[in-house]
């Protein structure tokens, strides 16, 4: 993983522990409306892996 001064500003936002809330939020928020019914616990793990790029993700360790 390159040094956080040297990646593009698009990434770091990416990486935003905010911006990832927000992601996760607004998820939640949706579905709720849409569906009436409460979001399912376990499917908060498939949002930021659904919709962060391919690189983002990888680069994301599941370990920690």
């Amino acid at each position: 993983m390159r040094s956080w001064d040297y990646r593009p500003d698009e990434v770091k936002n990416l990486f935003n522990p905010a911006f990832c809330g927000r992601v996760i939020y607004g998820t939640i928020s949706e579905y709720q409306k849409n569906t009436k019914r409460d979001f399912p616990f376990p499917l908060i793990y498939l949002v930021l892996p659904l919709v962060l790029p391919r690189q983002i993700r990888t680069e994301i360790s599941s370990r920690t």
